[in-house]
């Protein structure tokens, strides 16, 4: 007991690093009316939350899916707007670490590590960069030992330094995220910032994840802050503070991992026995909401427990990375890699695109189409023409003048797709980057122009090659190059692709996370900027001085001109005793073709500088830190002052929560003569299934002879099992044991990747239909509708012939309040959290009446805290015994007694992809003793 005393006074020595008072934080829900009129209103995420952390400390976030968790990092980081914060939030940081810090305070590694990772570069390359960015130029000698040492400490294979990020599994993704930010040698962050470090990962990765955190705060000064979902006991006992949210958005613990039970029993009088985990009992009250009882009374004294720590003074910081001179040379090239090798595939399908669109557009024009001069004599009595011919070269030149729209429409489309809809997800990574102090504005956005107007004049040689050859220019020229018409094409092309890329970097920085929004507006400005270049509509014949205005402004019809120039213009009409009448049609001045060029290039120029003054203010962090106002500097003064009390909703909500005993009685269904016939038979077996880690050309593979030789080349060996119709299976393992490639090789996506051993036996009663569930389900989810939009649509999809009738809002209903989200139903897909985004994902697919008879789902309760792990699985279990024709394979991390216990059959992996044990969960003890005993 003493030394427990001990150990809290050495730890309330340390100083506080971060604390925030009152955040209170917001959002807008928007919800229909009557079916169709939509309507906003507020929805509180964070209510009253008060709290801190000090300097060398490893901190727990924990709490309910849907609690806020991943909501109070970001406002913490500064990544929410402030109209979402409330007046009254304060949010410190202690001075010292300002003072001595001369590097980035905070980092943060998000719970979706692809939306911060090139995943085309291999580990080894994204690594290198990182340390790149995050060291001087000296010390970049030292990369690869630095990396080596880290992969080390993090337990990662070293093979995986050769593969692509996103061929890794989903816990190596996540540990090689955490890597990256571990790669500054000297100055490391003041803050880590972590959401879920350990999800998608086993028992052993996550100790070793959290050991390797433990070690960087106590040995690096770091104060690191992680949102973890129900920790085994020896995680637990590595935090130095928890913070426990409950549904709602308050605090119901903000205390050491020793205080839970003693804390437990003295605010709400319960007393757990010695095997019961007090943070389950702490997660399950949570569960229950903001109107539970036992809620308000650990929220009430979360609230004066956190106020009175609050006693340090604090200010706010502002840091900016300055410029590096080596940052700029490494960015470049990084982005050159990625364009021409490590993702030289989406080069290479644009340049398959503009040919063949190109070779399309010419194929099906009339060749004789160039022939037509246009051109008239001065003297009118010289034409000798009939009118019949006069009508044919009409329309032969009609025909060029729509070719040539459609040309100028593909490279301006082109330009401005490339660099707004293809690089969305690309700039997304970028904007982290410069967040988290990588390197500067300047470091990032000078590289991106010098490559992108690289890969724009490659991609125009080739464009401008393929059009002048299939074209029927070199009939005009008698099948010779004249380079006085193939540079001006060149020129006008180049000027077409800048034009689009301009607006594409514009709109890409207005609506860099609203894709639908980009979308469209890219689509409007297209139609806009070809409407007036004056080959459809001739603004000068017009009596609208206000498009004329238009027209002029936006430049866009000067470069249509000097395509006409190009066909037209040039060595087409004797000076001395013709002219164009095509040119003359478009009031094109060939005296001042190439000077009018300056207009569209100032257009570029403008909309350039705007867009890069948009990009730097929305790459910026969303506050900048500026959440406490200049106002506010009497900073002991603010803290002391009582804390604002929370506004506790009278209106009751229904969660619904497990019992600590599990208590989920199967419901007795009614079976069918089919689904009887089907109990206890097997709907897929598998016999010696190996796996390559390489696809092949051949479609039978041959089975290597020995399996040790190729051990870096299969993912999974050797392998034989079998499920029965009307189970619930697990598939567990290591992370990087398989796990996801065999629920691949299950829904057929890897036949290429299969040895000739290989054999599947398939039930001859019923054709497979098959069903796969990624782990990241954002692919699942259409971004725009709300969580019960979404299961109504499903619904109506995949039910879309079926006879009977079907209350779709019913279905809706009935999986929201199923999965426990009846409090998000009216919230947009991509404001949920992560764990309710994988229960909705997962609702989506049990909306259909005729289901799939063999669905598997990657990590369905990864990213949940045990509660909802529990109703997920016992919906899954529901399920099953309501389709007992049905059998669902599950692959799982880190399963809990109460979780194992559901499934029917566990299928373990060991980590180079070998089957240790199948079979059902209450024989794993024994199966385990009688091996030992064999040994």
């Amino acid at each position: 007991m003493m030394s427990n005393e001990t150990d809290v006074c050495c730890e309330f020595k340390k100083s506080i690093s971060l604390c925030w008072k009152n955040l209170r934080y917001e959002v807008d829900e928007w919800f229909m009316v009557d079916g169709w009129q939509p309507r906003r209103r507020r929805k509180v995420i964070l209510n009253r939350l008060n709290g801190s952390v000090r300097i060398n400390s490893l901190n727990a976030l924990l709490g309910p899916s849907g609690a806020g968790k991943t909501s109070l990092i970001n406002c913490l980081i500064g990544n929410v707007p402030a109209k979402n914060i409330s007046p009254d939030t304060e949010i410190y940081i202690n001075s010292e670490i300002i003072t001595k810090s001369s590097n980035s305070l905070v980092s943060f590694v998000p719970q979706f590590v692809h939306e911060i990772i090139l995943g085309r570069f291999t580990v080894l390359e994204t690594l290198y960069y990182a340390f790149c960015f995050k060291n001087p130029a000296h010390y970049h000698g030292r990369a690869y030992q630095h990396i080596q040492s880290t992969i080390q400490e993090l337990m990662l294979n070293p093979k995986v330094l050769q593969t692509r990020f996103e061929n890794c599994s989903g816990g190596e993704q996540r540990r090689v995220a955490i890597a990256q930010e571990l790669m500054s040698i000297e100055s490391k962050p003041q803050f880590l910032f972590i959401d879920e470090p350990t999800t998608g990962l086993d028992s052993e990765s996550a100790l070793v994840v959290m050991k390797c955190l433990q070690r960087l705060s106590t040995q690096n000064g770091i104060t690191v802050l992680v949102s973890i979902h129900a920790p085994s006991s020896d995680i637990l006992d590595m935090f130095d503070q928890l913070y426990i949210i409950a549904k709602g958005g308050v605090c119901i613990y903000s205390d050491q991992p020793g205080r839970l039970r003693s804390h437990l029993n003295q605010i709400t009088g319960i007393a757990l026995n010695e095997d019961d985990s007090p943070i389950q009992e702490y997660l399950r009250i949570a569960s229950n909401g903001i109107n539970d009882e036992q809620v308000r009374k650990l929220t009430q004294e979360s609230v004066q427990q956190d106020h009175q720590q609050l006693t340090a003074q604090f200010s706010i910081p502002h840091y900016s990375r300055k410029f590096r001179s080596s940052d700029l040379w490494t960015q470049f090239r990084r982005l050159l890699r990625l364009t021409f090798i490590a993702d030289v595939r989406h080069i290479i399908g644009i340049l398959i695109l503009i040919i063949i669109t190109l070779i399309t557009y010419t194929s099906i024009t009339n060749k004789d189409m160039v022939i037509p001069r246009g051109c008239i004599p001065f003297n009118i009595e010289h034409l000798n023409q009939t009118c019949q011919n006069k009508l044919k070269e009409d329309r032969l030149i009609g025909t060029l003048i729509m070719l040539l729209f459609l040309i100028i429409l593909l490279t301006f489309s082109l330009g401005i797709a490339m660099y707004s809809l293809m690089t969305v997800n690309f700039m997304k990574i970028l904007r982290h980057e410069y967040r988290t102090g990588w390197y500067s504005f300047s470091s990032l956005i000078h590289p991106v122009h010098a490559n992108d107007l690289i890969t724009l004049i490659f991609i125009v040689i080739i464009s401008v090659v393929t059009y002048y050859v299939t074209s029927g220019i070199l009939y005009i020229d008698e099948y010779r190059i004249n380079w006085y018409r193939f540079g001006p094409l060149y020129l006008f092309n180049i000027v077409s692709f800048l034009y689009g890329q301009s607006f594409g970097y514009l709109l890409t920085s207005i609506c860099i996370d609203q894709f639908e929004i980009l979308l469209i507006l890219c689509q409007v400005v297209v139609v806009i900027v070809n409407i007036n270049n004056g080959l459809i509509v001739i603004s000068d014949l017009m009596d609208k001085p206000f498009y004329r205005t238009i027209s002029h402004l936006l430049g866009s019809r000067y470069i249509a001109d000097g395509y006409l120039y190009t066909y037209y213009g040039i060595d087409r009409c004797d000076p001395q005793t013709e002219y164009s009448q095509i040119l003359k049609q478009f009031f094109v001045d060939t005296d001042y073709v190439y000077s009018n060029l300056e207009k569209p290039m100032i257009v570029i120029i403008v909309i350039r500088i705007i867009s890069i003054i948009v990009m730097r203010w929305t790459f910026s962090n969303v506050n900048n830190g500026k959440i406490v106002s200049a106002t506010k500097q009497e900073t002991l003064t603010k803290i002391l002052t009582p804390a604002i009390e929370i506004d506790f909703h009278e209106k009751s909500t229904f969660v619904q929560i497990l019992d600590s005993n599990n208590n989920n009685v199967e419901p007795q269904m009614t079976k069918n003569e089919f689904q009887q016939f089907c109990t206890g038979r097997y709907i897929i077996g598998w016999r010696q299934l190996t796996l390559f880690a390489t696809d092949t050309i051949y479609e039978v593979r041959p089975t290597p002879e020995s399996l040790d030789d190729l051990g870096d080349k299969l993912i999974l060996r050797n392998l034989s099992g079998q499920f029965q119709f009307g189970t619930l299976n697990a598939i567990m393992g290591s992370s990087g044991s398989g796990k996801t490639s065999l629920l691949k090789v299950f829904n057929g996506k890897m036949k290429t990747k299969l040895t000739g051993s290989t054999q599947f036996y398939l039930s001859r009663f019923v054709p497979i239909r098959t069903c796969y569930i990624k782990q990241e389900v954002s692919k699942h989810l259409i971004p725009g509708l709300t969580s019960k939009q979404s299961l109504v649509y499903a619904s109506k999809l995949k039910n879309c012939h079926e006879t009977q009738t079907i209350d779709h809002e019913q279905v809706a209903d009935n999986l929201l309040n199923e999965l426990d989200m009846t409090n998000t139903a009216n919230t947009l897909v991509q404001n949920c959290s992560g764990g309710e985004r994988k229960r909705l994902a997962l609702a989506m697919e049990l909306t259909s009446v005729r289901m799939p008879n063999l669905i598997c789902i990657d990590e369905p309760v990864s990213g949940l805290d045990s509660n909802s792990a529990l109703l997920v699985l016992r919906c899954l279990r529901r399920f099953i015994a309501r389709h007992p024709d049905i059998t669902m394979l599950v692959s799982i991390h880190q399963p809990s007694t109460e979780q194992l216990d559901m499934f029917d059959l566990c299928y373990v992996l060991a980590f180079d992809g070998l089957g240790i044990y199948s079979g059902q969960p209450a024989r794993i003890k024994s199966f385990l003793s009688e091996s030992i005993f064999h040994r």
